[in-house]
């Protein structure tokens, strides 16, 4: 009991980690050890965290295996907060969410957690949905069946932000995918497929703001990759720039290597001229 009037302490109830579905403000290879530091060396000392997640208790559980681990070491309490949205409208056009905070003292907690989500259910599309991590990337997929986008997209951001060798990986890759035939496959299938190299996986996990999508499996389209990935572009170090359609860039541009060096090459291509402008520097 204290005898010398008010205390505050510091509690931070809406806190997201690495992998929350939405809002996720640390992405990469050091995604987790950016959030932990962050959380640690706050000042004044945060002795309690609500975890928060959509939907889900996943982000809970990694903190917590964290903690074990021995990171947080000054807060005092973790617990779970997830956040249902719903579809009820504000008068200013927001939405009404729904937080529920779970005590962690029942050392069945995440259980009873899941137990109790799992009794959640969505009804769309003449078909249901439990809220389940399962069920919930089920409803996604039956809501957004092309997500063929979604490997096309997480490449081209790759590219633009790998080393030239890993680009040049990339790109050969998405080139032979035009190929694929109608298969059922994931993102990390795909990097086993086309035998990609640890710093093209790691480049291109890097642009997906959840681990978890890389796991998940889709339908493949050659045809929509291809609508995305229409264009191959090259900058040379002298200033120029080649454009083609991705499936025809080796044919319209014929490539030949200067004194055997792997990346000093000399193209060449001909065809008649359409257009010939100026433009302002990038």
């Amino acid at each position: 009991m204290l005898s010398r009037g008010s205390e505050w302490r510091r509690w931070e109830p809406h806190i997201h980690a690495p992998g929350t579905v939405m809002n996720n403000q640390f992405i990469g290879p050091t995604a987790w050890t950016d959030y932990l530091t962050a959380l640690e060396r706050a000042t004044p000392v945060i002795e309690a965290i609500a975890v928060i997640d959509y939907y889900v208790k996943d982000t809970y559980e990694e903190v917590l295996r964290h903690k074990a681990a021995g990171r947080l070491p000054a807060t005092k309490l973790i617990f779970p907060n997830v956040e249902l949205r719903r579809d009820v409208a504000t008068a200013r056009g927001g939405f009404v969410n729904l937080h529920l905070f779970v005590s962690p003292e029942d050392p069945k907690h995440v259980e009873e957690l899941q137990r109790l989500l799992s009794r959640l259910q969505f009804n769309v599309m003449q078909d249901r949905f439990d809220c389940t991590r399962a069920n919930l990337i089920r409803l996604g997929k039956k809501a957004d069946p092309n997500i063929t986008s979604r490997l096309a997209t997480t490449l081209q951001d790759a590219i633009k932000t790998a080393d030239i060798a890993v680009k040049q990986e990339i790109v050969a890759a998405a080139t032979l995918a035009r190929t694929l035939p109608r298969i059922s496959m994931s993102i990390n299938e795909f990097a086993n497929r086309f035998n990609l190299s640890a710093a093209a996986r790691e480049s291109v996990s890097q642009q997906l703001r959840n681990p978890h999508l890389a796991e998940e499996r889709f339908l493949f389209s050659a045809s929509d990759f291809a609508s995305i990935m229409a264009y191959r572009s090259m900058e040379l170090d002298n200033g120029a720039t080649l454009t083609a359609p991705s499936a025809e860039f080796d044919q319209v541009f014929r490539q030949v290597a200067i004194d055997g060096s792997a990346h000093r090459v000399r193209f060449t291509t001909q065809g008649t001229v359409i257009n010939d402008k100026l433009k302002p520097k990038a």
